[in-house]
């Protein structure tokens, strides 16, 4: 088989103009990033207002980790509503969105284009979910697209073997589009298996970043995991691909004033009120850019401090970004910050129990502390205070943590749910300061 490699390059998508070519413009892992798949839906508007035939689709995702807090009184999902907004034309669910697999359905029902998943049912009776469907024909121009989604399986789903649900539904839609297309994230050499299959055109892979491969017999596409938005032009003769070209596209930012008519009759439930998600709730002087760490880490660690009354908190590292918006903070950006509905929760620790938690698993700090400094080390931990003190091993502390059903410190760890939200804390100090700032003291030092 004669093969074309092709690296992924990071330029601006540029679409060939004719009768013979078509254009996937593909998102994955925004997460919500409603001004992000705005800004993919324009790329796509460009594309075919320059005259090339276009499809906008999302390689899994989506979903932002606070989909259940956006409430609309007649609609169920911010990324959905926002996704029909930017044009999309297919969505291959999968990574965070299966994670919503209790109220997929719901997020889903209002989707005005096909969410694809072939290979996924429900344990419990071997059915596909409701409002996804194994595979679906799109047209481009006069160019018919048969579209087949292949998942990993998630919590609560099951995935049958792809190459077998290629194998079948590719026979299904046979005859009835001119090429088809698979989405799917299995390992590179199913991908090529699945290529090879006598239907199938193009495989579009998540992987290790290595381009482009194919021949007649079959193209597969690998990205590269992580964010962001590609391009793959492919090159239509004879009623097959002939060409493929990959690159990553750079999507310009819209307007706040768009992001805002998005987000219009949207609400979040902060502090027991529903309140508009372009409702401002405070506004930020910066500072919390950091290579590092994340000041807003720490302001949440001593947020969590101050309401549980405590000798000192922890935050997991994980759940913080490196940055924060500087300027206005809106509701919406509060929810998309710290999207987790957790409350704060009280520990009892040994001192010992204490010190296994602050020392670095696999060189990577777990915990934002607040009311603990750490100084840490090539070896790990050289030393660790809490309220100005060495911890002793033997002594009793109480900490503050971030708490939620399932989540553990320890197997001998008891967790007291205080019910205060998390969220409520961090909006009552944005509506309460007048500004807030960034700011990384020495409660973290490496030597």
């Amino acid at each position: 088989m004669k093969r074309l490699w092709i690296t992924l390059a990071a330029v601006i998508l540029a679409g060939l103009v004719n009768a013979q070519s078509l254009s996937l413009v593909a998102s994955r892992n925004l997460a919500g990033n409603f001004a992000g798949i705005l800004g993919t839906g324009k790329v796509v508007d460009a594309l075919r207002r320059a005259g090339t035939s276009a499809l906008l689709v999302d390689l899994g995702g989506a979903m932002s980790s606070a989909e259940s807090a956006f409430e609309h009184r007649r609609k169920g999902s911010l990324t959905v509503d926002t996704m029909n907004r930017a044009g999309y034309s297919a969505w291959f669910v999968g990574g965070r969105d299966l994670a919503w697999s209790d109220q997929l359905s719901r997020f889903l029902r209002l989707t005005e284009f096909p969410v694809l998943a072939a290979n996924l049912h429900r344990p419990e009776t071997g059915r596909h979910l409701f409002q996804v469907q194994p595979f679906a024909i799109l047209r481009s121009g006069s160019t018919r697209i048969g579209m087949i989604g292949l998942a990993e399986g998630s919590r609560g789903l099951l995935s049958s073997d792809p190459v077998r649900a290629a194998r079948y539904y590719t026979g299904l839609i046979s005859g009835r589009s001119d090429i088809t297309i698979i989405v799917s994230v299995s390992d590179r050499a199913t991908n090529e298996t699945i290529a090879a299959l006598e239907e199938v055109d193009l495989v579009v892979g998540v992987g290790p970043r290595k381009g482009v491969e194919g021949s007649s017999a079959g193209w597969v596409v690998q990205i590269e995991e992580g964010t962001g938005v590609w391009g793959i032009d492919l090159t239509l003769s004879e009623g097959a691909v002939s060409a493929v070209v990959a690159s990553r596209v750079d999507v310009q930012p819209v307007s706040n004033e768009e992001v805002a008519e998005a987000m219009m009759g949207w609400t979040a439930n902060l502090e027991g009120e529903p309140v508009s998600l372009t409702t401002v709730i405070g506004r930020s002087l910066g500072g919390f850019n950091h290579a590092l760490t994340s000041p807003l880490g720490y302001l949440t660690a001593d947020l969590l401090q101050a309401s549980a009354e405590t000798d000192g908190a922890l935050v997991r590292t994980a759940h913080f970004p490196e940055d924060f918006v500087t300027g206005d903070v809106t509701v919406a950006d509060l929810m998309q910050t710290y999207p987790l509905p957790y409350t704060v929760g009280v520990a009892s620790l040994k001192g010992t129990q204490l010190l296994e938690l602050l020392d670095p698993k696999a060189g990577e700090l777990m915990y934002y502390p607040a009311g603990v400094s750490v100084v840490y080390g090539t070896e790990g931990l050289v030393e660790s205070r809490i309220g100005g003190k060495a911890i002793d091993p033997r002594v009793d502390y109480t900490i503050a943590v971030e708490f939620a059903n399932g989540v553990r410190l320890g197997d001998d760890v008891s967790i007291r749910d205080t019910g205060v939200a998390i969220r409520d804390l961090l909006g009552r100090h944005l509506r309460t300061s007048s500004t807030v700032k960034g700011v990384v003291d020495g409660r973290i030092q490496r030597r």
